[in-house]
């Protein structure tokens, strides 16, 4: 949802969390990944404006893009 949110590849997403993209891959599947690559790519979308929201009495986990993104933007951060 979040990669969605800025509308980015999984090898975009990779690139921005220093992560292979088989490795995204693997975690968007549920395959278990390292701790340090999940706060990776947490913190990388988190730079594009995205925020992780959870609400507190229902447990449901949601995704906010805080920042606009404009379509020069996505070419600047995606090469």
């Amino acid at each position: 949802m979040a990669r969605a949110a800025l509308k980015l590849n999984l090898h975009d997403l990779a690139d921005l969390a220093g992560i292979s993209r088989i490795t995204a891959q693997r975690f968007e599947k549920g395959d278990p990944v390292a701790q340090s690559t999940v706060e990776a790519m947490r913190h990388a979308l988190e730079a594009k404006g995205v925020e992780f929201t959870a609400s507190k009495g229902t447990g449901r986990l949601g995704v906010t893009a805080t920042k606009r993104v404009t379509a020069s933007k996505l070419v600047q951060f995606t090469r």
